[in-house]
């Protein structure tokens, strides 16, 4: 029998789905952990190698090749894991499309590349958007054969590509940047990590494509994946909105250090939230049906989210000052105060892939896409009102905005399923309590801890806040808390 066969099986049994979502948790979040640990060191290094505007030229290319890149994909890998049956015709045909999709949308960049050049002005963006745009098709011809790997839930297969990826292109950017090869330095990182993660996928996958066959049916996936695309599009305006006014309005130097700003602080989340959603998204869709159950691990995988990020955002409040001396260095100061206006927005960024969990596995993105639609144009009015500021006035829009529309966006996104707001309101509200006055007391202190320099201080800081946080959560909170919920986690890693 192929290898290939298993993954158009039948799905596991309720016992085993357990086993597999908790090694399948373990697995990728160590995965996650080790390449966290990569992109860190990356940045640390190549802040130090380039400059500023080295990193708002790849922004400003990204924006374009970004928007366009979400259209390879278009939601169908996401239709595959979601979908309790698929076969090999279905996913050959999906394979195509999205081969199609890709080669389409790489010449629409390349024949966009001039007015990029043009509208930014600069000269260098026109071979730089090229290059980038071509990254796509390597990236697209992987898509299915990932689908179908996370579907069967084989994470270990996963975390091996994953990280070999990022290891490859982390060592190729620093590699260029040494030789001074500047911002192509960044554009060779993203290439040879698409091209490895290609690789690996095919081999660890070793899955062929039939020929397309028009008698096969694929439009149950293309209406959900078009949804989820047009929510991925208007979610990416109103996403990127801040790079596009930064980086015209006041130039590539301010934008480098908005972005470089926002991605520390999201880095973290994102080691945490990704994997998290690799695991729950193909688990919460094999029990749609069994709504005591899709609750239970919803509320659990909340908390555990909850549990590792809040204190993260928390202690990047109250040490911005000391985390961007020891990983960008003393010319990235400007992204202190960036970085402390972005903090509100971070605390709900953590938790928007919980609500993206519910759309996507009960298979309703059209609900999605219509509260993005309405939701969009509020988060860009708030960043340009605030772009007058700089880059300042633009962070605290983005956090503006944000915090304006949680509650009602988590009516919205619960009704109908069963999911109760009261239930993960008090959740974050618990960590909360604790995060924001261990986080106030650590920045009220910076200005002491500088008098010992930048490394011991960073170590009172992160000491100050640990011992005031873990006090207030087990005298207030206990096993309702953020420690209970990590001690409650760290069962499972044991277990595993």
């Amino acid at each position: 029998m192929p290898s290939s066969d298993k993954y158009f099986k039948n799905e596991p049994s309720a016992k085993a789905l357990g086993d597999k979502t908790a090694r399948g948790g373990i697995v990728t979040m160590s995965g996650q952990g080790f390449r966290f640990v990569l992109q860190l060191g990356s940045t640390m290094v190549l802040a130090r190698l380039l400059t500023p505007d080295d990193f708002g030229l790849i922004g400003m290319v990204m924006i374009v090749v970004s928007f366009l890149n979400m259209f390879k994909d278009f939601g169908l890998s996401q239709a595959t894991i979601q979908r309790s049956e698929v076969t090999r015709e279905e996913v050959s045909n999906l394979f195509w499309v999205n081969i199609a999709v890709t080669v389409f949308l790489t010449l629409c960049v390349a024949l966009c590349a001039q007015m990029v050049a043009t509208f930014y002005g600069r000269e260098e963006l026109v071979s730089l958007t090229v290059v980038l745009a071509s990254f796509m098709i390597l990236q697209g011809a992987g898509l299915q054969h990932r689908a179908l790997i996370t579907r069967k839930m084989e994470f270990m297969k996963l975390a091996v590509v994953e990280t070999g990826a990022i290891l490859v292109g982390v060592i190729v950017a620093v590699v260029l940047a040494c030789y001074g090869f500047s911002y192509w330095a960044l554009v060779g990182q993203v290439g040879a990590a698409a091209l490895v993660s290609l690789i690996g996928f095919l081999v660890c996958c070793r899955w062929l494509p039939s020929k397309p066959s028009a008698s096969v049916s694929i439009r149950p996936y293309l209406k959900y994946g078009g949804n989820l695309a047009g929510f991925n599009l208007v979610n990416f305006f109103s996403r990127n909105a801040d790079n596009i006014m930064i980086g015209y309005a006041w130039g590539g130097g301010a934008l480098g250090i908005y972005t470089k700003a926002y991605g520390l602080l999201m880095l973290p989340l994102q080691q945490i939230n990704a994997p998290m959603t690799k695991v729950m998204l193909p688990v919460l869709s094999r029990l749609q049906g069994n709504s005591q159950e899709y609750r239970s691990y919803y509320l659990k995988a909340v908390g555990y989210i909850i549990a590792l990020t809040f204190p993260i955002v928390g202690f990047f409040f109250g040490s911005s000052h000391f985390i961007v001396l020891i990983l960008l260095g003393e010319n990235w100061l400007g992204a202190v105060p960036i970085f402390q206006a972005l903090v509100p927005a971070a605390f709900i960024s953590a938790l928007n892939v919980t609500t993206g969990w519910v759309y996507l596995s009960r298979g309703t993105t059209d609900r999605q896409l219509k509260w993005t639609i309405f939701a969009a144009p509020l988060h860009i009015l708030a960043m340009f009102l605030g772009l007058r500021w700089g880059a300042v006035g633009v962070a605290w829009g983005v956090s503006a905005s944000f915090c304006v529309v949680r509650i009602p966006y988590l009516i919205y996104t619960y009704k109908g399923t069963p999911l109760i707001l009261a239930d993960i309101l008090k959740l974050i509200g618990r960590a909360l309590c604790v995060v924001l006055p261990a986080g106030a007391l650590t920045l009220a202190m910076t200005s002491y801890f500088e008098q010992f320099g930048t490394w011991i201080g960073a170590v009172l800081a992160g000491a100050l806040y640990g011992v005031t946080l873990c006090a207030l959560d087990i005298l207030i909170f206990r096993k309702y808390g953020i420690c209970y919920s990590l001690f409650d986690l760290k069962k499972y890693i044991v277990k595993w």
